[in-house]
């Protein structure tokens, strides 16, 4: 098993080692310089970051993976925003970043505590997801990016409203379900 993972860590490696040269190649054979090829990078290597521990790592991959992403999440925005030169992409990156990152912990630390309840866990999911909606859609609005509540952001949040309905239900039908069964009225 050390061995499959192992040979999925180089595969995974190599892929993302040839995007970047690839990317270099290109962007000197082009622009005769490094322009876009690092941001590219850049982002690739966060990729690989956070894709490393899930790739390495036996135990609790997933919140190893969160947490390299909640420590880079950061350096990442002010590099794109120095290599971008566009003002306000680090403020209003980490505001929604922040706040991604508490909805993915969240989520996250739920799993792990109701592991035998993940219809639950996934309606819990998807109705908290309708809070980090309106609060992106406050940080757009208030910085300019986007000047009203548009028709796909009203989508959006029904959407996310009718998928916890769904799964909260069938969490529900389920759990009446195991409790008949267990009583043994139901064979």
């Amino acid at each position: 098993m050390e061995k499959k993972k192992n040979n999925y860590f180089i595969i995974v490696s190599s892929l993302f080692l040839i995007a970047i040269i690839t990317c270099l190649i290109c962007d000197v054979l082009i622009n005769k310089s490094f322009t876009w090829s690092l941001i590219v990078i850049s982002a690739i290597i966060l990729g690989w970051s956070i894709l490393y521990p899930i790739l390495k790592i036996n135990n609790n991959k997933i919140a190893y993976s969160l947490l390299t992403l909640t420590l880079l999440i950061l350096p990442f925005l002010y590099i794109l925003e120095k290599l971008l030169n566009v003002d306000k992409l680090f403020l209003i990156g980490t505001c929604i970043s922040l706040v991604s990152l508490w909805y993915l912990w969240s989520i996250y630390l739920l799993f792990r505590v109701l592991k035998k309840r993940k219809t639950l866990v996934m309606g819990i999911a998807f109705l908290l997801g309708i809070p980090l909606e309106l609060f992106i859609i406050v940080i757009l609005v208030r910085f300019h990016i986007q000047e009203i509540v548009s028709f796909t952001n009203y989508l959006s949040i029904i959407i996310l409203f009718v998928l916890a309905i769904i799964f909260l239900v069938k969490d529900s039908v389920y759990q009446k379900m195991l409790n008949i069964k267990n009583r043994g009225y139901y064979d």
